[in-house]
């Protein structure tokens, strides 16, 4: 038997969602393993990505699909199917999950950062940062510039703001920027809404490092978050064998 191609459903591409970016991403690794990866679209029209992991105009017979859990029921009919939950949901079948507070399902993480980009800097930091994200804004520091889904407009920029910030405050625990701005040893302190916690958001498998729960701990902040980097490059083999048994499982239906 011949490998089975994948369908990975998933909204028009965003370079700001972390949760659309990875399920694109995991496309693109597919690709590098051999197999075929297309993109079938849940929302708006197909835009292209950075890894040209190309839309499905023509489902293959035997392909395997792949849901997040923004998915609706079963759409391609098919038995050969699997949940990959980034955020909690119920759903029935077979499952994996981005963190394991979502359930008790084996972790699919893949390297999301481009820690090539995300990395630190040597040069001064000034400045407050706040993201809104998916939390519920308390307040925003005087001379704090905010960023939105427009600013900064592309990932370098990004990079080079959170490089250049003295600290970020989000407000919004369970968030791809957290982990972006403290590979780039900007300290960050998450006053969350409760959804998610930063026991639980910072605490799973993909190690945080330099992050707090209140602006009186920034310092301890501050002397931690130079250890964020290598704590993510520590985890790339281990992400390498959790796709390796997604494969496993998945080729399997």
């Amino acid at each position: 038997m011949g490998l089975k191609p994948y369908v990975i459903w998933a909204p028009d591409y965003r370079h700001v969602s972390g949760g659309i970016r990875v399920l694109y991403l995991l496309g693109h690794l597919l690709q590098e393993r051999g197999f075929r990866a297309e993109m079938m679209m849940t929302h708006g029209p197909f835009v292209g990505n950075p890894w040209g992991v190309p839309e499905c105009v023509a489902v293959p017979h035997d392909a395997v699909h792949v849901y997040p859990e923004i998915v609706e029921g079963n759409p391609s009919g098919s038995d050969q199917h699997v949940w990959w939950l980034l955020n909690r949901a119920d759903k029935q079948g077979h499952k994996f999950v981005w963190h394991p507070d979502i359930s008790w399902d084996p972790v699919l993480n893949v390297p999301y950062i481009e820690h090539e980009l995300f990395r630190p800097g040597d040069g001064p930091r000034s400045g407050v940062l706040v993201w809104r994200g998916k939390g519920h804004v308390k307040f925003v520091p005087e001379g704090a510039s905010v960023i939105t889904h427009s600013w900064p407009a592309t990932r370098q920029e990004l990079a080079d703001v959170l490089r250049s910030a003295e600290y970020l405050i989000s407000f919004d625990a369970y968030t791809a920027l957290v982990h972006e701005a403290t590979m780039c040893s900007c300290p960050v302190v998450v006053l969350d809404d409760g959804n998610w916690t930063l026991d639980k958001s910072a605490n799973g498998p993909m190690r945080m490092v330099g992050v707090v729960d209140a602006l009186d701990k920034i310092e301890q902040a501050k002397a931690e978050v130079a250890g964020a980097h290598q704590a993510y490059m520590d985890y790339l083999p281990e992400m390498g064998r959790q796709l390796d048994e997604f494969i496993r499982v998945t080729q399997s239906l």
